[in-house]
């Protein structure tokens, strides 16, 4: 059963005063100061702090570096690279407005099954930052699909499996539908956009599973992303926005999402890795404004109708954090189907949407399993 946003609100969070959020006033209180920093530099160096603490050694266990490819002129995809002895290849994308740092925690126990390559989408992270132009869906994922196969061919990867967080997750099903040669597999970590429900509804069972405590935040999250989507705003204009402030927050949450296992030096360095990366200047992220639609997240061209009935001869591996705020019924529903026994779904327990920093042991058991399988 599907309801309206209105609907949800009003069963869900209907006891709970909406905020009254004002943008332009927030700017004001917080002017930052002019910048004639190099952010990407910085970030470099926070970069092979952070790869450390996987338990590998950068430029002994992990090759840090860029591939050039030409897309409108040169350009070039960030890009490491461990577990060189190893059969199969894996690649990792990571999520909206993020970073191949993100996969840190689970590079030392993929690196000895797998030869393991993670990398920055153009424009994101600290790969260079061509003008975005894209105006469509389809240009704009055509835009991630190109840039990805460039960069694959220029490498010299011809079989491989294709693993994806969130965004991540979208583009390495859109890359597998628009070409499926030499791909073996799919690990998809709570990919967004999978759902094929109306624009204005969200299932009536995710819902329910979010529990009284979520609602305010949720609630929240409604109006602002809604606001954001409308006027076109992307975490590197309010990070550059509210600069002065912007460190603190992001140091917070990520201090919020990392398990116990992590060093507590983890956090800080996160923090300061991406508020260096989202202050450099350009980027693609106006691209969730073309691929992806408000309040639910729901993506122009679902996976689930659009993608996965054409890529049923690849096994797919989808798996959502138990407390995951992304809607994972979409997934739920086409595992469900009889036929679809090449796609598997599964939650990671004590996880939120960041599995692979709240859960990464879990998911990388669960990628050695199908491996051995």
């Amino acid at each position: 059963m599907n309801l309206s946003i209105k609907e949800f609100v009003d069963n869900y969070l209907g006891d709970i005063p909406k905020p009254n959020i004002d943008l332009a006033n927030l700017a004001n209180i917080f002017k930052p100061s002019e910048d004639n920093v190099d952010h990407r530099e910085r970030a470099l160096k926070l970069e092979e702090k952070i790869l450390a603490l996987s338990g590998l050694c950068p430029g002994r266990d992990i090759d840090i570096y860029d591939v050039s490819i030409n897309h409108n002129g040169p350009n070039y995809i960030h890009t490491i690279e461990c577990g060189k002895k190893n059969k199969e290849t894996l690649v990792l994308l990571h999520g909206y407005s993020g970073s191949l740092t993100l996969f840190y925690p689970m590079l030392k126990e993929l690196s000895k099954r797998y030869h393991v390559y993670c990398i920055d989408f153009l424009g994101m992270g600290l790969s260079s930052r061509p003008e975005f132009t894209c105006t469509t869906a389809q240009e704009a994922v055509q835009y991630f699909v190109s840039t990805f196969e460039k960069w694959r061919k220029t490498v010299g990867i011809r079989k491989y499996y294709l693993g994806g967080h969130s965004f991540g997750g979208y583009i390495a099903s859109a890359i597998a539908y628009k070409n499926r040669k030499g791909l073996k597999g799919l690990f998809l970590m709570s990919p967004i956009g999978v759902g094929g429900t109306n624009e204005n509804g969200v299932s009536e069972e995710w819902a329910e599973s979010l529990g009284w405590a979520k609602t305010n935040f949720w609630l929240a999250y409604f109006q602002v992303y809604c606001k954001f989507h409308e006027e076109k705003i992307t975490p590197n204009e309010l990070v550059k926005k509210f600069s002065p402030v912007a460190s603190f927050f992001i140091k917070k949450y990520m201090a919020g999402l990392l398990n116990k296992k992590q060093p507590e030096s983890a956090a800080d360095l996160l923090g300061d890795f991406l508020y260096e990366m989202l202050m450099i200047p350009g980027g693609s992220e106006q691209a969730v404004h073309c691929i992806l639609k408000p309040p639910r997240i729901c993506a122009e061209f679902p996976l689930e109708k659009v993608v996965f009935n054409q890529i049923s001869d690849i096994p797919v591996y989808c798996y959502y954090g138990e407390d995951d705020w992304n809607d994972w019924s979409g997934a739920q529903r086409f595992s469900k189907l009889s036929q679809k026994k090449n796609f598997k779904f599964d939650f990671i327990p004590k996880s939120g949407h960041q599995v692979t920093l709240q859960n990464p042991e879990e998911i990388v058991e669960k990628m050695l399993i199908n491996l051995r399988a």
